[in-house]
């Protein structure tokens, strides 16, 4: 006789951690886009949980240093944005 199957995969267990959590946890890929945001995401960056899936990983920072008071630590550690060989600066 067989064994039931599992019902608890990977995924149902990293959705539990996820909402169990009292962080602001991002998961990203091994590419740096982020593919899950647990639920203190709002209440801790500030962004809903389904507005940076799919956002990488710079993006990601860069909107969160743009948001942050000016002089905060994630003003000043921010990624800043490398001017393309060739583009203009208007």
């Amino acid at each position: 006789m067989a064994a039931p199957r599992s019902t608890f995969t990977p995924d149902v267990a990293l959705d539990s951690l996820l909402e169990a959590s009292d962080e602001a946890v991002l998961v990203f890929d091994e590419a740096l886009v982020c593919r899950r945001a647990g639920r203190r995401v709002a209440a801790l960056l500030g962004f809903e949980p389904r507005s940076v899936l799919g956002l990488g990983r710079a993006e990601l920072l860069g909107r969160l240093a743009a948001q942050a008071p000016e002089g905060s630590f994630a003003r000043r550690h921010a990624p800043r944005s490398r001017a393309r060989p060739g583009a203009r600066g208007d």
